[in-house]
């Protein structure tokens, strides 16, 4: 990245060897970089879960492919320590599936206590739903010292304080967010006009249903001219 007075452009240098990148012509080529085997480091705060996603070159080096970050809910941030590295390393697997689903990888975490996750009998709630996707993966763990963690150690910490009014908005924002993703079922049923009252008891109902009986709404849904080429 080439830096002048308030401004910022690619280095050509750079730009010009991915835009040169020669075009696979066989499939060795193609293997050449499919077979590098993935390293996901993965680690845990008391706010959140970071993970970076990596794979080691012809060079020997270890290059990034891609970042990750989530902030916890409050129920999460209540979590033991050993939970809440495997929350982590969870986050991180769903996030980077894309990427590491039916090949074998490498998952790197600072806790020293994730060998009791393939020895725990008969799991139940959370738990038993992160082994259950955890089983679906081709996967080894290994520990490294958290002197050498830094980098996912850094994605999962708060860039300021726990008091900051901003981090708390963007955090409940995203939540929100999420769950605004999710689906509600609900579930409509025909009412007649016998039950009258409780379809006015209900805004919803009230709202979805009108004070029809059962024969006539079948026979309006056979004046729609959509609904009546469907049921044709």
């Amino acid at each position: 990245m080439l830096l002048a007075v308030k401004v910022f452009s690619p280095d050509p240098s750079k730009f010009t060897a991915v835009k040169e990148w020669p075009t696979p012509t066989n499939i060795k080529e193609v293997r050449s970089f499919l077979d590098k085997e993935f390293i996901l480091d993965t680690d845990a705060s008391g706010t959140g879960s970071g993970a970076v996603l990596s794979q080691i070159c012809d060079d020997g080096k270890e290059h990034v492919v891609a970042y990750y970050s989530k902030s916890f809910s409050k129920p999460e941030k209540n979590y033991c320590v050993t939970r809440r590295e495997l929350l982590a390393i969870i986050n991180a697997i769903k996030h980077f599936h894309h990427y590491i689903y039916g090949v074998h990888f490498c998952v790197r975490t600072d806790h020293g206590g994730w060998t009791w996750i393939t020895n725990f009998k008969n799991p139940e709630g959370s738990l038993a739903r992160w082994l259950e996707i955890l089983g679906t993966y081709n996967y080894t763990i290994k520990y490294r010292a958290g002197l050498k963690h830094g980098n996912a150690d850094g994605l999962s910490r708060r860039p300021c304080s726990t008091s900051c009014t901003h981090c708390e908005k963007q955090e409940n924002q995203k939540q929100a967010d999420e769950k605004s993703n999710s689906l509600e079922i609900m579930e409509i049923r025909a009412m007649s006009a016998d039950n009258q009252d409780q379809v006015e008891s209900n805004p919803i109902a009230t709202n979805l249903v009108q004070e029809k009986s059962r024969n006539e709404l079948m026979e309006s849904q056979m004046q729609d001219d959509i609904i009546k080429i469907v049921k044709q």
